[in-house]
């Protein structure tokens, strides 16, 4: 079940999860994600089974729906939270190309970065052979529910963002 992060009641609880998923330097402001969350076209979503288990901040615009940020509580993971909760994201947007980017994977199958890439893909996300630096470090972009567009993707983060994102897309063999 989903409920909005802020009426949710676990507001710091979803902060906690978030704190612990994301590194400082890709983390956004707290409060400004809170206040974003107003606006119609971004979700922050907690995700309950009988308790918290994660959440989903993402935008939706036209055809497109870009997850910035996405994590299961540390103390639940591995318990199939995660693909659950990306499967009703895409039952809720059938018609929407899925857009998540992520930190360029290891070449090491131990490795976080790693293994979540290979968790997007078991999922139903693919490469699209872009990255990104629209955030702050680079990311790499894929996509779930049809074709990458680079000019559509773009078009998106500028309306979404009404101007202030200017999205760096690149091949991932030009800028490695």
């Amino acid at each position: 079940m989903w409920k909005n992060t802020i009426t949710c009641g676990d507001k710091s609880e979803v902060k906690r999860i978030y704190y612990e998923a994301f590194p400082k330097k890709e983390r956004l402001p707290w409060k400004f994600m809170l206040g974003l969350s107003c606006m119609p076209t971004t979700k922050f979503q907690a995700y309950y089974d009988e308790k918290l288990c994660g959440f989903l901040y993402y935008g939706v615009l036209g055809r497109y729906v870009f997850v910035m940020f996405f994590a299961v509580d540390t103390n639940i993971r591995n318990q199939g939270y995660g693909a659950k909760m990306l499967r009703e994201l895409r039952d809720r947007y059938p018609k929407h190309k899925i857009i998540v980017t992520i930190e360029p994977p290891s070449d090491d199958i131990t490795d976080i970065t790693y293994r979540r890439k290979q968790f997007y893909l078991r999922n139903g996300y693919k490469e699209t052979g872009y990255w990104t630096r629209a955030f702050g470090p680079k990311q790499e972009v894929l996509i779930c529910g049809g074709n990458f567009s680079k000019r559509g993707f773009s078009a998106f983060l500028l309306a979404y963002s009404f101007l202030a994102i200017w999205p760096r897309l690149s091949k991932k063999e030009e800028s490695q």
